[in-house]
């Protein structure tokens, strides 16, 4: 991993490919069947879905998951 220069803000895709990173190195897969690591994509669902088992409401969940609708 590359650090991030610093006092620099660090941009999206390089956001994207360190936690794509961490979890390779960290052995998270999210696709068993090809062997496939869990995804910053992957780990926003993942946290919507706990709030949503956790009781937060709907409203909630939509501002903190920043969708424009439900």
């Amino acid at each position: 991993m590359t650090p991030n220069a610093p006092g620099k803000n660090l941009s999206v895709k390089r956001a994207i490919k360190t936690i794509s990173e961490i979890g390779e190195v960290a052995g998270i897969v999210n696709e068993p069947r090809d062997d496939r690591t869990a995804t910053a994509h992957d780990l926003r669902r993942y946290f919507g879905q706990r709030l949503a088992k956790a009781g937060v409401t709907t409203h909630q969940l939509q501002q903190l998951m920043r969708h424009s609708s439900i």
